[in-house]
């Protein structure tokens, strides 16, 4: 399953005002992890993985995950309640609970594949830029 270029396009935009990419080195380590649990469990075992990491008590140089892992949950709580259906038009009235939690599943990995890859472009752009600078 493929999210539209457009819809992804807004949710990067959206999400990227709460990432702080200068610290992408480190954040690198957080997106595998958040990676390899959505690619290998449920979409309830990744829901209750990010709730964890929002509830940990980050060190304040390390507050910067805790409002991505919030931001994420609200996405996709969004998404799950409201946007699955009205404005992406993927469910139809009748469906179970288990449908919803596989297209969910599969939605949080598509994205979460792209905004890791986007992160890591802008990453490398900005490397770039400031070793241009050192010159």
């Amino acid at each position: 399953m493929r999210i539209s270029g457009g819809v992804l396009s807004n949710l990067f935009e959206m999400l990227n005002m709460y990432f702080l990419i200068t610290l992408l080195d480190y954040m690198g380590l957080i997106y595998a992890g958040l990676m390899n649990v959505a690619r290998s469990t449920t979409y309830g075992e990744l829901e209750r993985f990010i709730r964890h990491q929002r509830e940990r008590d980050w060190q304040p140089s390390k507050r910067d995950i805790k409002t991505l892992y919030t931001e994420l949950e609200k996405w996709l709580i969004a998404v799950k309640t409201r946007r699955i259906r009205t404005e992406f038009h993927l469910l139809s009235d009748k469906f179970t609970s288990s449908e919803l939690d596989e297209l969910m599943a599969k939605l949080a990995y598509d994205f979460l594949r792209h905004l890791v890859a986007e992160n890591m472009l802008i990453a490398a752009q900005r490397e770039s830029e400031r070793r241009g600078r050192r010159k």
